[in-house]
């Protein structure tokens, strides 16, 4: 029984003493786990500890980095030893001993890193901790962590499976040990009191995972929290009742989610994280730093059955860490941002901190800064010292005074000058620390010092006034010069004198009214005024006052300069007598030249003009020469009167530009015109072609613009004996409201060596003297034309070799006119986009004008230099089918002609269909007719304008456009240019009153196009007189001319016709229209009609119709209305419309018509006459179109005019104008009153 009970108590024993070895393997493993965690962070902490301070420059962080570095090493030590007791399985142990060897080098070398950073070798302390041999032994003390982890795991599984053995056995032998009871349970008591004593140390070893700091916690392998230490509760805020079965995805934000699975998928696959930092969630929803060690935990087997993890809080250090990198980019940024140079020393001569400006200044290198030698960076500034001895007493003396400060200036060996302070570094406790060093490069102010003194000299030196005032006006300085002007000794005291006090009375409202508001705002002022001196003295001076302002704009100082203008004074007074002898005198000659001028014109245009009508005469061949040369010498004549009178305006500056809005197309090809029949008698292809994309809508001067090109151009065709001269007009530079604009004329002249251009462009100079005798000239045209383009504000010059012809060239900066004022820009007006055209033509110019014009408007076109060649292109494009629409041909071509190539081009039937355009240099008369039974259906004169071009080829394609109220009108064939007048005209007689050259020329070429002779005036008091030796038929009238302007002009005329009551001849205006009301000025002044600059030729046209009659044989009743046929009279009705009344119904109709018009017409005049008089515009309105539409269904055309213009003035309630129509109508009716009865007369005479 003993026995039994004995061997069941021992093998009681046996059995609680295998159990209670399970608990203990279990607790040690938990404990193990804790501190391999807590090991791993401990790690991490001497790591980061030795880095930062081995980094940080500034010694009080790098103590704290030190301080937290010891700290970290006594715990990792005393954690060791503790985990090194766990173990009593001496492989363990041996495994665990195998981490110590790395261990203890990492502490040494992280040892030797701080003494490196004590010394100042921080590079030194920094590349040591980021060796390859640091991060050897870093790698050899992780795995052997791991494998120690590892083998325990083994040992465990290997103790386990040893007392599970152990256990079954007792189980086995228990069937023996019944007899043994007594000594199992001997045996039992004594396994209990062992039990209690492995509870204890389980117990103890649990507790110090519960009372851990760090969070600790284990997970099943999907993530379910089994156990939760006080260190979890305080960190995330869960209890651990509250934690513990719920899944650890509760801990992770919502962006970590993935990083949480990531670490949870390393785990399980064996893997062991330590040192992890990320962010966890606490139970407030607070996002905390933690930094995790996260290891598998396995069973006996070695099988992974749950996750443990260890997180510390690392909030303060993330914080702390922040912190000291914030302050850190704080000193350096306030250190890089500082313009003095900063270097700082510890005692023990190491560089502690430096900035960029100090190595600039210095020019150290940097493998000599980062050696953080205080001597070696000494060496190095040493190369730049000029005086290194003196630098280096300076230095010995604060190291035998280290508690001083300093303050020197110290000369490098480049002139450059540095200001030098020094300080010492204190720290508390610690007393002297180090030195810190600024340098500044003060050169510039020491040059600024040196150049204030040398100009303090010179103030002091000059004998003007000089004088500085403070902001209130007080006197802080005044020169030597300036205290003998006014009286004042040179030690005497001013400063209580303010600038009134040094000004008379009189001056002191306008310096406190106009000159000090002035140099308050503009910052300046200059002008005349006067000093008062000591004893009361004034002083003339001519001043200049300047305000010295502050950043803020309140002002600093002032400074005054004044010079005594006594002598000045006396000398302006004698000068204004001069002058004003000068311009007596220039008015004297002025008032000569006009004279002389009017002298010397008024018999020319006498000559001219009478001349002219002799030509009208029937004269032999040789009296016709004899008088075509006296009118073209006479021509010649007023030309170089009227060039010098433009030098005579320009030098005596009284030539004016104007600035109108006008067509810059129109103008260059009005310019060309003029030279069009010179150039064609000299053989001579003349063209010109205005750029794609240079505006032409602008505004300048057209008439000095034609006016230089005219020059230009006709002297490219006097000094141009074969060849061409072309004119190009192109684009420089364009903004929204403005353009430069560039002339260039060319041609294949003589052309001219370097030394005779420079003598063009001046006064009665041409290349040589031998141009002068063989083309004539006063050399003045290029002179002018100098000095017209620089008063428009551009540049003129040439370009020019002698043989190679020239070019001429001057760019004009011109206003744009505002959308949708002006001509519009050249716009196709019918479709023609797509035409395919040939142009034909032996000159290459020529070609490539034309090619350019057809391509702006979207045409096809190709290009062929003779008749043969053109014919081939032809055939070719039709057999390809691709033919071309139109032929553009040449007249004058060397071989085969154009009018030969076009009857080939018509004999050829599968050319035969495209379309015809000649353009000849010469007249039309047998010549059209031949080319139109040639088969060419459009026909040009040269040089051919852009729009007549378009229009030719539309009329020949048979285009069409809309007409004004939006239907079709057919286009009319082109008569060509310069054959628009009919030969009824050719005796109609025009004077132009103009005083501008180059317009009269305009204006009289344009008549001649319209098939009127025309006569000229070059100003008011001419066109008077030539009115009072022949009855011209109309009157061109510039409103603005100089001696006597349109307007006057007008009156006396009017008044001459009044006296004689005789006939009145239509003058029309020629006004800029820049001016609202100049209409109805010149329409008051007398003038019947106006056109506006600068004119077009359909304008004119227009004009002209409304007031000159039809003549000659042209109707039967100009013929019975005017006695004498040689001269046209005005007719005031229109006899197309008197012949189809007539036709209506007979004599009795046209005279019901008539006495019923002339019954009404009285009372209307008077209704208009009361309306006037009582200022009712509505009735002026109603009545005077009321009056115009019965009187334009009479054919009283002129009457019908005159009323329309008073119903505007009814209409824009203007009533100022109305009363001098009314004068005019009520005289237009009694013409038209005297015609009807003669009309009606006539009808019944003729029955």
């Amino acid at each position: 029984m003993v026995i039994g009970v004995l061997v069941a108590v021992i093998l009681g024993w046996l059995y609680l003493r295998s159990q209670s070895q399970f608990q203990i393997i279990d607790q040690k493993r938990e404990t193990l786990a804790a501190n391999i965690g807590q090991l791993r962070l401990l790690d991490e902490t001497l790591t980061s500890s030795a880095r930062l301070a081995a980094a940080e420059t500034d010694p009080t962080f790098e103590e704290r980095y030190e301080e937290r570095y010891n700290e970290a090493d006594a715990e990792i030590v005393d954690l060791t030893e503790e985990t090194l007791n766990l173990f009593v399985l001496p492989e363990v142990r041996r495994r665990f001993e195998v981490v110590e060897e790395p261990m203890d080098r990492l502490l040494a070398l992280e040892e030797r890193a701080f003494e490196l950073n004590r010394e100042g070798r921080d590079a030194e302390a920094l590349n040591l901790l980021e060796s390859p041999e640091y991060e050897r032994y870093k790698q050899r003390y992780i795995e052997g962590l791991d494998a120690t982890f590892a083998a325990i795991k083994g040992a465990e599984a290997r103790e386990r499976e040893r007392l599970e053995t152990y256990r079954l056995a007792l189980l086995g032998a228990g069937v023996l040990g019944l007899g043994l009871v007594f000594f199992g349970w001997a045996f039992a008591i004594r396994t209990l009191i062992k039990r209690r004593r492995a509870e204890e140390e389980s117990a103890r070893l649990a507790s110090i995972v519960q009372n851990s700091a760090d969070a600790i916690y284990s997970r099943t392998p999907d993530g379910t929290i089994l156990s939760w230490n006080r260190g979890a509760e305080k960190l995330f805020g869960y209890s651990a009742e509250e934690i513990e079965g719920k899944h650890v995805s509760i801990l992770a934000p919502p962006d970590r989610m993935d990083e949480m699975n990531e670490i949870l998928r390393r785990v399980g696959g064996g893997e062991t994280i330590g040192a992890y930092e990320t962010e966890r969630l606490s139970k407030d929803g607070r996002r905390t730093p933690v930094s995790l060690t996260v290891s598998p935990e396995r069973n006996a087997k070695g099988h992974i059955i749950g996750i443990a993890t260890i997180a510390r809080d690392i909030t303060e250090r993330k914080r702390y860490e922040e912190e000291l990198g914030l302050q850190k980019t704080l000193l350096e940024a306030q250190s890089e941002a500082s313009i003095d140079g900063i270097l700082a020393v510890s005692a023990d001569e190491r560089v502690l901190s430096f900035n960029l400006r100090f190595l600039e200044m210095w020019g150290i290198p940097e493998e000599v800064i980062h050696t953080r030698s205080a001597k070696a960076t000494l060496r190095a500034a040493l190369e730049n010292v000029a005086d290194p001895e003196e630098f280096l007493s300076g230095v010995a003396h604060l190291q035998e005074h280290p508690g001083e400060e300093s303050r020197d200036e110290i000369s490098l060996k480049d002139g450059r000058i540095f200001d030098r302070y020094s300080a010492p570094i204190k720290i508390a406790d610690r007393g002297y620390y180090g030195r810190v060093w600024y340098f500044r490069d003060i050169t510039e102010r020491k040059r600024a010092e040196e150049e204030r003194e040398r100009l303090v000299q010179i103030l002091e030196g000059t004998t003007d006034f000089v004088a500085t005032a403070a902001g209130d006006t007080r006197v802080s300085y005044m020169n030597r010069a300036g205290r003998r002007m006014l009286g004042f000794g040179d030690d005497e005291d001013i400063s209580d004198r303010t600038i009134f006090e040094l000004t008379p009375e009189w001056n002191h409202a306008r310096l406190a009214e106009e000159i000090m508001p002035a140099v308050m705002r503009e910052g300046v002022w200059s002008g005349e005024g006067a000093l008062l001196g000591n004893g009361g003295r004034e002083l003339p001076v001519s001043t200049v006052v300047i305000a010295h302002k502050n950043e803020d704009g309140s002002v600093q100082y002032l400074s005054t300069v004044a010079r005594d203008i006594t002598e000045r004074k006396k000398a302006q007074e004698e000068l204004e007598r001069a002058r004003e002898a000068a311009e007596a005198a220039n008015r004297a000659k002025s008032e000569f030249l006009a004279n002389m001028s009017h002298e010397i014109r008024t018999p020319m245009n006498g000559v001219i003009g009478m001349t002219g009508l002799l030509l009208d005469t029937d004269l032999s061949e040789e009296q016709r020469e004899y008088a075509e040369t006296v009118r073209s010498s006479g021509e010649n004549l007023l030309t170089v009167i009227n060039d010098v009178l433009d030098f005579s305006k320009i030098e005596a500056g009284k030539l004016e530009i104007e600035t109108i809005g006008f067509d810059l197309r129109a103008a260059v090809e009005e310019s060309v015109g003029l030279l069009a029949e010179q150039a064609h008698d000299k053989g001579l292809e003349l063209a010109s072609l205005v750029k794609p994309g240079v505006p032409t809508a602008l505004r300048g001067d057209p008439g000095r613009i034609r006016q230089v090109l005219v020059n230009l151009l006709g002297n490219a065709v006097k000094f141009t004996a074969e060849g061409e001269v072309t004119l190009v007009v192109r684009l420089v530079e364009e903004s929204d409201d403005a353009a430069v604009i560039r002339f260039e004329v060319s041609d294949t002249g003589i052309g001219m060596t370097e030394e005779q251009r420079g003598r063009l462009f001046q006064s009665f100079s041409q290349a040589d003297a031998s141009t002068t005798r063989k083309y004539g000239g006063t050399g003045l045209g290029l002179a002018i034309s100098r000095q017209l383009v620089e008063l428009m504000g551009g540049e003129i010059g040439v370009e020019s070799a002698p043989g190679h012809g020239s070019t001429f060239y001057f760019t004009l900066p011109l206003e744009k006119q505002a959308e949708g004022v002006g001509p519009a820009a050249l716009a196709p007006r019918a479709d023609l986009h797509g035409l395919r055209v040939l142009v034909v033509d032996d000159n290459e110019t020529n070609r490539k004008i034309v090619h350019e014009q057809v391509s702006s408007w979207g045409m096809r076109d190709g290009l062929a230099e003779d008749g043969q060649r053109a014919l081939e292109m032809l055939r070719s494009a039709a057999e390809a089918g691709d033919a071309f629409d139109a032929a553009v041909l040449d007249m004058q071509m060397p071989g085969m002609d154009g009018m030969e190539l076009a009857r080939r081009i018509k004999e050829e039937p599968s050319i035969s269909s495209t379309k015809l355009v000649m353009m000849s240099s010469v007249g039309r008369g047998k010549e059209a007719d031949e080319a139109r039974v040639a088969g060419i259906e459009a026909y040009l004169t040269k040089p051919v304008r852009q729009s007549k071009l378009y229009d030719a080829l539309a009329t020949v394609m048979g285009a069409q456009e809309e007409d004004g109220a939006g239907g079709r009108k057919e286009q009319r064939l082109p008569a060509g240019d310069g054959q628009e007048g009919d030969v009824a005209r050719s005796r109609v007689r025009v004077l132009v009153a103009e005083d501008n050259a180059v317009n009269q020329k305009v204006a009289a070429k344009m008549l001649e196009k319209l098939g009127y002779r025309a006569d000229v005036a070059a100003n008011g008091q001419e066109a008077v007189e030539a009115l009072g030796r022949i009855p011209y038929s109309a009157v061109l009238m510039d409103v603005q001319m100089p001696e006597m302007d349109g307007y006057e002009a007008t009156a006396r005329i009017r008044r001459l016709e009044d006296e004689e009551a005789g006939r009145r001849t239509p003058i029309i205006a020629m006004t800029a229209n820049a001016m609202e009301g100049d209409r109805e000025k010149a329409l008051s002044a007398g003038m019947d009609d106006y056109v506006s600059k600068p004119i077009d030729s359909e304008s004119l046209k227009a004009a002209l119709t409304r007031w000159i009659p039809r003549t000659d044989g042209e109707t039967s009743v100009s013929e019975e209305a005017v006695g004498d046929a040689t001269l046209p009279v005005e007719y005031p009705l229109d006899p197309g419309v008197i012949e189809g009344l007539r036709g209506l119904g007979g004599p009795e109709l046209l005279a019901e018509l008539v006495e019923l018009y002339l019954e009404q017409a009285p009372a209307q005049l008077e209704a208009l006459r009361e309306a006037i008089e009582a200022g009712d515009a509505a009735s002026v309105k109603g009545t005077a179109h009321a009056l115009k539409g019965s009187s334009g269904n009479m054919g009283a055309l002129r009457m019908a005019t005159i009323c329309a213009e008073l119903e505007e003035t009814g209409s824009a309630e203007k009533l100022e104008y109305a009363t001098a129509l009314t004068k005019r109508l009520e005289a237009e009716y009694g013409r038209v009153r005297s015609a009807l009865e003669a009309e009606t007369n006539r009808g019944q005479t003729s029955v």
